[in-house]
């Protein structure tokens, strides 16, 4: 859970039409939390996007993540709507919006820097850098480990292999789980203590390992076993 990342991500097409909503006033403090997912592309059909938070030129200037997260916080508030992620935009927009899209980019294509940090990736001319919303009441889900597998180069394991932004400091089973559910996988691995990825399934060449050289424990949680340099803990997410 983090209230400031680094930006990499993009999201399908948004089922919402596009509407302005003009806010004047101090933001409210929010309790909600982000998750980076990644930066993706956008495509042409503005119908993708999601909802345009129009900003005032004091909020433009600063434009972070943070100030987006509690925009579309307040927008879903007002309008009893859960929109679950947001996303900025060539370094000067703010969406809400309610899935994720497929076209994943690499994070250079999220080079625009955010008006109010400019150390943060605010998107890029045409990609959006997308977080997943963590509300005061967070899923609710359980992970069930399915073993411990050799991961190095010459060993896949998951068939997406998708990558997350769960920091290091934080590494969970719990925190790996929550963006693979919103990635729409069911498959999580952990290696390393420190990395997380999700996954759709196991290839077919998956080596399986003993339990044991998974023992690594979680940086976020040192009652949780993380795996190893070369090996990793994939869990099923329910």
């Amino acid at each position: 859970m983090h209230s400031l990342m680094s930006p990499t991500a993009h999201l399908n097409g948004i089922l919402l039409p596009i509407l302005l909503i003009f806010f004047n006033k101090d933001l409210l403090s929010t309790t909600a939390h982000f998750q980076h997912v990644g930066c993706y592309q956008i495509l042409n059909d503005n119908g993708n996007l999601g909802v345009l938070m129009e900003l005032t030129d004091n909020l433009k200037s600063q434009l972070t993540p943070d100030v987006c997260l509690r925009l579309c916080v307040e927008f879903n508030d007002n309008r009893n709507k859960v929109l679950n992620y947001f996303g900025l935009f060539n370094g000067e927009q703010c969406y809400c919006r309610d899935t994720v899209g497929i076209f994943r980019l690499a994070s250079f294509d999220c080079m625009a820097s955010c008006p109010g940090n400019w150390q943060i990736s605010c998107g890029g001319s045409k990609a959006m850098d997308i977080y997943f919303i963590e509300w005061e009441n967070p899923p609710v889900l359980q992970t069930i480990a399915l073993g411990c597998y050799l991961y190095d180069k010459w060993h896949p394991v998951l068939s997406d292999r998708l990558s997350t932004s769960v920091s290091a400091a934080s590494m969970s089973h719990y925190n790996c789980a929550v963006p693979c559910l919103h990635l729409d996988v069911k498959l999580a691995g952990v290696t390393n203590r420190t990395s997380c990825y999700c996954g759709s399934g196991l290839v077919s060449s998956a080596v399986r390992a003993s339990a044991g050289v998974c023992g690594r424990p979680c940086t976020g949680n040192q009652s949780e076993i993380c795996g190893d340099a070369e090996y990793m803990l994939v869990m099923k997410v329910v």
